[in-house]
């Protein structure tokens, strides 16, 4: 663990001082590593270069947003557990939330050709929030934060705030489930198998929602009574993860019908119906008819 700053610059009680430590510097190479993976996946998915200019400052412009938002999240929880608006702390999941928000407003200001790369953005999307994530859970264990219950396993370790009691290492457990599942989703982008977001949204969810139970720091109260915060926002992700695969199966049942639904997602341009490619998986082949014969003598 390293929460200490491990570089400074200047006089800390001077107007001009800078000081870098793990988390922060963890949290930088996270999210360079999820724009390097969207440039590599967008150019493996053959995006259009206006398209990918677009989604790539809308990445940006959301990171910055999302930072914004995990902060205020934490912000609200601190104020409805103690009654007073304490502006400290940060939240993954309140994040991902403004981050989402801000890009799909984003395409607003989006033209025909950016909308048609929209379902590839969404598959490619997973496997840059989960690398960023990872790098930003291994800032967490060097910060001694975001740990968890106290245990008597070998596997347990002191932190600062923890007073010399070994807890649970939940930043290391769930650095582990991000690195799986950024293996599985950059696995399903390079075959072409578009259920990297639900995927995600599934997997995310419920794998936070029970990693909360071991989870020993503050997080404040959730909205939902006997939920913590997290909990509450991962029944959030399961509920949008669940209305994702409705509507692709809906579309696979009534194309026609859901193109007057939701007509920006009907836009992908590697949509076939025929080979079925939305779900990854290749529609069987059938055999041609025969021509019929000429009946005439």
């Amino acid at each position: 663990m390293l929460p200490n700053p491990i570089f400074t610059l200047g006089d800390p009680d001077s107007f001009f001082y800078i000081s870098l430590d793990m988390y922060t510097i963890l949290i930088f190479v996270g999210i360079v590593m999820a724009l390097v993976v969207f440039d590599f996946l967008s150019r493996k998915r053959k995006m259009s270069a206006r398209a990918n200019r677009f989604y790539y400052i809308a990445a940006i412009v959301s990171i910055v947003c999302g930072l914004f938002g995990a902060m205020v999240f934490q912000w609200i929880y601190n104020w409805i557990e103690t009654g007073v608006f304490e502006m400290r702390g940060m939240t993954f999941l309140g994040g991902l939330v403004t981050g989402a928000a801000v890009f799909l407003l984003s395409l607003i200001f989006a033209n025909e050709e950016v909308k048609k790369n929209f379902w590839r953005v969404l598959e490619i999307a997973p496997c840059c929030i989960l690398i960023a994530h990872f790098f930003g859970r291994l800032g967490c264990f060097c910060a001694g934060c975001c740990y968890g219950k106290p245990t008597d396993s070998f596997i347990g370790i002191a932190f600062p705030d923890t007073h010399g009691v070994p807890v649970h290492p939940t930043q290391l457990y769930e650095a582990a489930m991000l690195l799986v599942m950024f293996g599985v989703t950059l696995y399903m982008n390079l075959k072409d198998i578009r259920w990297s977001m639900i995927f995600y949204l599934y997997g995310y969810g419920i794998g936070r929602f029970l990693l909360e139970f071991v989870r020993g720091d503050d997080r404040g109260t959730g909205f939902i009574p006997g939920l913590s915060p997290s909990q509450a926002t991962s029944v959030l992700l399961v509920i949008i993860a669940s209305l994702l695969l409705a509507y692709k199966i809906c579309r696979k049942k009534f194309p026609e019908k859901m193109k007057h639904i939701l007509p920006i997602l009907e836009q992908d341009p590697d949509y076939d119906e025929s080979k079925n490619r939305v779900f990854g998986v290749k529609a069987a082949k059938t055999k041609p008819e025969d021509p019929k014969p000429d009946a005439r003598p």
